[in-house]
């Protein structure tokens, strides 16, 4: 990968189920937003070897942030409705 690249997945995710936003071993990336079906809550959590932080319980996207993530530092997000959700991300590579 490299710098400038786009980076962008989409997931569905069963009631209770985690996807994760995880740059490759040397990679680094900006997440500019986190897309998630609005009215579901999905819990947004900020994870490394040392903490696992939850950031935020949201019921719809975060749009206009700036999330710096790299192998050792990504989010994890966490389906809290009792259904199946959709939830994506889209930023750029860094390095």
């Amino acid at each position: 990968m490299t710098v400038g690249d786009f980076v962008g997945e989409g997931f569905e995710l069963a009631a209770g189920a985690t996807a994760v936003i995880r740059p490759g071993t040397s990679d680094h990336w900006i997440v500019h937003n986190i897309y998630i079906e609005d009215g579901k809550p999905c819990t947004v959590r900020r994870v490394s070897d040392s903490y696992d932080i939850p950031i935020t319980i949201a019921t719809g996207s975060l749009l206009a942030f700036s999330f710096h993530l790299d192998y050792d530092n990504y989010f994890e997000l966490v389906n809290g409705a009792t259904t199946t959700i959709y939830v994506s991300y889209d930023g750029v590579s860094v390095v």
